[in-house]
């Protein structure tokens, strides 16, 4: 209806022109007069169409105005929900802002770089540590530099006299209360230990074949042998491991124990044996994290 509207329109008394005014009546009745005519007629036809759409189309209009009541209403219960959340969202961030305001912070320049803060004892806001103190345990003094003696530690951990002291230039030692050096480490390097070092056994059950993983420890026991074994090359071998492998006979007796090709005999084999013994198979890693040197101690 629109564009035989703006046609419509377009007709006009004025001289017609094929060129500048190819609308005109005043000289152009044959080309444009029925055309007139017509669009009249279509234009007509549309109005009554309309005419008939308008009063459905206000019925549901009347519809649509009480539906968009109801709606209306739930919005306006929804708003008076949403302003009270924002209300609410407003009085915290004020809260927050006091609380920021009435934390007491220092200066901070360039020569606290690595320092951390710490709460007032009197909880009246926040200072800049000068050092760090240790996070629970018995420690009363600050994390200090590790000059000191057995009997004071300087660099004291978890506990007033258990840290680290400068023993001599180079050498670290480790001390517990009451002055027992567990180990030293001189300047070289080398480590001194004073205490026993003590590794579990690693728990392994038996079968017929059985790699160890030497990366779970040094010893091993292999749980009671119900029929032969075979060790086979063990998995993450590292130069400088040894320990000990410990297996157990059943009491059927005359059980075998063979090893992969890794496993270098460096004395006395015995690898069959005697009912509710044990053998202990002693071995180390010199030189190769392929070539393990051991030898096979049997129970007497």
């Amino acid at each position: 209806m629109s564009a035989k509207t703006e046609e419509l329109r377009l007709i006009n008394g004025d001289e017609y022109d094929e060129e500048d005014n190819p609308d005109g009546l005043d000289g152009g009745m044959d080309p444009n007069f029925v055309r007139a005519l017509r669009l009249v007629a279509d234009v007509a036809d549309e109005v009554a169409g309309a005419g008939e759409r308008a009063t459905q189309g206000a019925a549901s209009a009347v519809s649509a105005a009480n539906a968009a009541a109801h709606i209306l209403a739930d919005a306006n219960a929804a708003n008076d929900i949403f302003i009270g959340l924002l209300d609410e969202a407003q009085d915290a961030a004020e809260a927050a802002q006091a609380a920021a305001a009435s934390v007491n912070l220092p200066a901070i320049t360039a020569a606290n770089a690595g320092q951390s803060l710490e709460a007032k004892p009197d909880g009246t806001g926040w200072q800049l540590a000068t050092y760090l103190k240790a996070l629970g345990g018995t420690l009363t003094g600050w994390l200090r530099t590790v000059a000191g003696s057995a009997a004071s530690p300087g660099l004291q951990v978890g506990e007033a006299g258990t840290g680290l002291y400068l023993a001599s230039a180079g050498v670290v030692a480790l001390v517990l209360t009451g002055a027992v050096e567990v180990f030293r480490t001189a300047a070289t390097g080398v480590l001194t230990v004073y205490k026993a070092v003590r590794g579990v056994p690693v728990p392994v059950p038996y079968g017929s074949t059985v790699t160890l993983d030497f990366s779970a420890g040094n010893d091993f026991v292999i749980s009671t042998l119900t029929g032969n074994l075979t060790l086979a090359n063990p998995i993450n071998v590292a130069v400088g491991q040894g320990g000990t492998i410990y297996t157990a006979e059943d009491g059927t007796g005359g059980r075998t124990i063979s090893l992969a090709g890794n496993w270098k005999k460096m004395g006395p084999l015995s690898p069959t044996m005697t009912a509710n013994k044990v053998n202990a198979i002693v071995y180390s890693v010199p030189k190769s994290s392929s070539e393990i040197l051991y030898s096979i101690a049997p129970q007497p």
